[in-house]
Formats: C-alpha cells, sequence, structure tokens
C-alpha cells in the first residue's frame, strides 16, 4: 500500500494519508501487519512533509508498539531536541531510558 501510494504520492492529499496511518495503528492492537502498514503510510508522511512534532511521536509509539525501541528512543529524542523540553516526548523517552 505505501509503495504504490509513494509512486504516485502528488496524486493524493498527503496529511491526509497520515491521518489514515494514525487511525489504522489506533485499530491495530495486536496485529503487527497492520501496525506495519501504518508505520510506512506515517513514514511516508514524515518524508514528504514539512516535520511535524505530533507526526514524529506518533511514529515513535508505533515503533515502540513494534518492538523497534531504538528507533523510537532515537525519534522522540529528535523531537525533545527540537522542541526544547517537550513533555509528550519526555513521557515516551522515560521508559526507553530505564
Amino acid at each position: 500500500m505505501a509503495a504504490n501510494l509513494a509512486a504516485n504520492l502528488r496524486s493524493y492529499d498527503v496529511p491526509i494519508i497520515g491521518i489514515y496511518g494514525r487511525i489504522l495503528a489506533g485499530q491495530a492492537e495486536g496485529n503487527d501487519a497492520g501496525l506495519g502498514t501504518a508505520l510506512a503510510l506515517m513514514q511516508l508522511v514524515a518524508t514528504h512533509s514539512e516535520w511535524n512534532p505530533r507526526l514524529e511521536l506518533a511514529i515513535a509509539r508505533v515503533e515502540q508498539r513494534l518492538g523497534q525501541t531504538a528507533a523510537a528512543r532515537e525519534r522522540i529524542a529528535r523531537v525533545r531536541d527540537r522542541n526544547g523540553d517537550l513533555e509528550a516526548a519526555q513521557r515516551l523517552l522515560s521508559p526507553l531510558e530505564d
């Protein structure tokens, strides 16, 4: 799905794709394939739109759920570094630093 979108991205409303990825992630409880699709969609949007800390944190949450803790930790740290002491980033990062 994400590969098809990436090939024809100009035909789509990129922010809507990001919203769909976030909705899909919320509905994919216990479904790693669904989480993987959600992650791919959100990453696609992140690479083709302005930097958005909320989207980055949503991506980090999915990475955490998929067990990609190193990637999540790096992403959260980037959000924190670019936004100062962003409370949401701090809350996500704390359990990963233990």
